[in-house]
């Protein structure tokens, strides 16, 4: 392929001259890896059509090289064939282009970029995108070559525009010329699998806030199309957020609005962890997967199928919640609030999972794996209200919670604390410091506060005693008053 002007004495290389030239026959001639000298210097060889066809390659990703090791004080190179060049040899064009509505839908590759008990999902090509891809490999494979007694110009054009329809074919996809798709699997009750598919496109297809983008669909063939989330889901995002109660809190709110938009039309999504919401634009969060959904006023399904139970085992509600899920009828909003909780844990910590409710246990107790951030303890008073072996102490609706999570945003946005015994307080004068609490001293008491006595301007017998607790930072030595009653 790529050669010197002059060969090393005692080697043959490969002609990158004798290389085909139809693009697919070009990536066929590398299988199993080829031995090239790597040198583009040769004006001649560099300006041939197989140069380019090899530079295209390389870049799109379906050949790659690297130094040969055999002789590596040769200018040599191993150029070999990559799983993706090796895709657009092994399928076929009538797999990859046929007509009827999912096939405008590409397949980016073979390999799902996730699977579940009830479907796969593929990246796919909008039918855009696969169009564009389709008259590209329609122009090179049925390329006419012209005569080479043909003029400089007519043959530069027919050159010209064979490697123009490579360059469109090969060249990486936009962002927004992907999409995900969702294959549904077909259980041993097929009307139950039918409307579970139905129910997720109806909700997706009002177009609610927060929700993925339906981009096409298909009850017949069992697939769904959404928009294509390319940073992933929040379980690849974890670390992000780890330690930051401020950070973690904001980003988990659009979440928990998004829930509580569902749950004003008594919606449950039922199956809320961090592997089902993905990361947008701006790492705005937005929730997916709907296969579990529970939609009111619509025909009774099962919540067990195969055993497979409703939600991921971890997320879901202890079965002290009236065995939730046993029946249909008892399938309430608190069910998200609860898995809404452990998410925001799992985001705080750092970690994928949360066992059962043991957020209080010293090693998952937040305000003890990070102790110089009190906002922990925001953190905690809504695990409190979420992460809960009763139903009755959870919060009834994602409202309600947002309403929680709203207030303790605005005490971090405004610089507050939460005035509760055993928080540690920073000293928002140096930031380094921590207040604590004077403690009078009697001969038969400790006290708590303090009077203190205030005299008005020009009236020496006009008197007031406030009660007073006195908080004093350990390092700068700052005081701060708050006012209690007075002592007796």
């Amino acid at each position: 392929m790529l050669i010197k002007e002059k060969l090393p004495q005692g080697h043959i290389y490969p002609q990158i001259t004798q290389a085909p030239i139809n693009y697919f026959d070009f990536l066929n001639f590398f299988r199993g890896g080829q031995t090239i000298d790597d040198n583009l210097g040769a004006t001649v060889i560099a300006n041939s059509l197989q140069a380019n066809l090899l530079k295209a390659a390389i870049t799109s990703g379906h050949l790659r090289k690297t130094k040969n090791m055999v002789m590596p004080n040769e200018s040599l190179a191993d150029i070999f064939l990559t799983d993706e060049g090796a895709q657009q040899l092994t399928t076929p064009q009538s797999e990859q282009f046929v007509d009827g509505q999912k096939s405008e839908w590409e397949r980016v590759k073979m390999k799902p970029l996730g699977e579940g008990g009830q479907s796969k999902v593929y990246l796919v090509r909008t039918p855009e995108r696969t169009k564009e891809r389709k008259q590209s490999r329609d122009a090179i494979t049925n390329h006419v070559w012209v005569s080479a007694s043909t003029s400089e110009s007519a043959l530069h054009k027919s050159r010209m525009e064979y490697v123009e329809a490579i360059q469109t074919y090969i060249r990486g996809d936009k962002p927004e010329e992907l999409a995900a798709m969702k294959e549904f699997k077909i259980r041993d009750d097929e009307g139950q699998s039918l409307s579970r598919l139905q129910q997720e496109i109806d909700v997706l297809q009002q177009n609610r806030l927060g929700l993925p983008k339906l981009l096409g669909s298909n009850i017949t063939e069992r697939w769904m199309v959404t928009e294509y989330f390319p940073n992933g889901t929040l379980e690849d995002h974890l670390l992000e957020y780890r330690g930051n109660a401020a950070l973690a809190l904001k980003a988990f709110r659009s979440v928990v609005a998004t829930v509580a938009l569902l749950h004003n039309e008594n919606i449950v999504h039922r199956d809320i962890k961090p592997a089902n919401i993905f990361v947008g634009k701006g790492h705005v969060l937005v929730l997916g997967d709907f296969g579990l959904v529970y939609v009111p006023n619509r025909e009774p399904r099962i919540t067990r199928l195969h055993g497979e139970t409703v939600g991921a085992g971890d997320f879901i509600p202890p079965a002290t919640w009236r065995g939730m899920g046993a029946r249909l009828e008892t399938v309430k909003t608190d069910f998200d609030v609860y898995m809404l909780g452990k998410v925001l844990w799992c985001m705080v910590a750092g970690k994928p999972k949360l066992d059962r409710e043991f957020w209080d246990e010293p090693e998952n107790d937040l305000t003890k794996l990070f102790p110089s951030d009190p906002h922990m303890h925001m953190i905690n008073l809504i695990l409190g209200r979420s992460v809960v072996t009763r139903e009755g102490k959870c919060c009834r609706s994602a409202n309600d919670l947002l309403l929680q999570v709203d207030t303790n945003l605005e005490q971090i946005k405004q610089g507050g604390q939460l005035l509760l015994d055993g928080i540690t307080r920073i000293c928002h004068v140096c930031g380094v410091g921590r207040y604590t609490r004077h403690s009078p001293v009697t001969e038969t008491t400790m006290y708590f506060s303090y009077n203190m006595r205030l005299w008005n301007s020009g009236g020496a017998n006009d008197i007031s005693t406030l009660g007073v607790e006195v908080w004093e930072c350990d390092t700068c030595r700052h005081i701060q008053f708050f006012r209690t009653n007075p002592l007796p």
